[in-house]
């Protein structure tokens, strides 16, 4: 094993490969309908998932919890305040009235974001499985990390320098809960050559910096924020009742249009930690004799 250097935590898995919209041309998709009994669909989501980032598993079955099966093929589920199976739902007619502690509730726009950045380690990777999408507009969208951090690296500098130093209070206080965390937006954690993103507005409080950077940096944050909104780096599609999109957390930047006109939209989550995707995929990759 060591003398094979299959040892390294790299080992058994495909390489991280940034992408824009031009290079990628549409999420990567993978026919779910038999990932509950196939190996071959859970390794193939797994390895766009490590190489990509993002995975669209489409035809999957049409039923509340099944992700909570899908998981079970997986790793354990992680755990939050949302509940271990949390519900995305918004009827369009009466978003104006409704009453809810997200905004991903209503019919508003989400910008490109990450979720949970006030947690230390937020959670790796998110899927979303689509049970109801009637709502006109409401695309969802998906901007990697990867190759946003290299454009501000190679193209601003000063700001990549000012978002992956300098550090906000990010904040999440409610009845029972009082969750925070200090860190830069572009946050090299220990041992992962990928940047976890914490880049979620309403939860991002507090600059903690010196005075004379607060300006810059925050001047540097709209320009991040600019730059995921792109199209060049920003896909955009409709998901569809089956579809099951699944993406990095800490890496891709996920977001959904405005929704117009009436209708409804169900949408169910889970989080799994990036230790249980590397753990599965390293052991199927293994078991198939791929990227040794």
């Amino acid at each position: 094993h060591v003398a094979d250097n299959q040892h390294r935590p790299n080992s058994w898995l495909p390489g991280a490969r940034a992408w824009t919209s031009e290079s990628i041309g549409q999420v990567p998709r993978v026919n779910g309908s038999a990932a509950l009994g196939n190996d071959d669909a859970v390794l193939s989501l797994l390895n766009h998932l490590v190489t990509h980032g993002a995975c669209v598993l489409e035809n999957s079955p049409i039923r509340e919890g099944y992700l909570l099966e899908l998981a079970q093929r997986i790793g354990p589920v992680r755990d939050s305040n949302f509940g271990a199976l949390w519900d995305v739902l918004a009827d369009v007619a009466l978003a104006g009235d409704a009453k809810t502690n997200s905004t991903a509730n209503t019919g508003l726009r989400l910008g490109p974001h990450s979720d949970l950045p006030t947690r230390e380690i937020p959670p790796g990777f998110q899927f979303l499985h689509c049970l109801v999408n009637e709502a006109e507009g409401g695309e969802s969208t998906l901007t990697d990390g990867v190759a946003l951090v290299e454009a501000l690296e190679r193209d601003h500098p000063e700001a990549f320098e000012l978002l992956s130093t300098r550090h906000w209070i990010f904040f999440n206080r409610g009845p029972g809960i009082d969750h925070r965390w200090s860190a830069p937006i572009i946050d090299y954690l220990p041992g992962s050559d990928v940047p976890t993103l914490r880049a979620f507005y309403p939860v991002r409080a507090f600059p903690a910096m010196a005075t004379e950077d607060i300006g810059r940096s925050y001047d540097a944050l709209r320009l991040f924020h600019r730059l995921a909104d792109k199209p060049e780096f920003e896909l955009k599609f409709r998901l569809t009742a089956g579809d099951i999109m699944c993406f990095d957390n800490r890496r891709i930047l996920h977001g959904r249009d405005a929704f117009t006109g009436s209708g409804k939209r169900h949408l169910q989550g889970v989080y799994i930690d990036r230790d249980e995707i590397l753990s599965r995929g390293r052991a199927l990759n293994r078991a198939a004799g791929l990227h040794g």
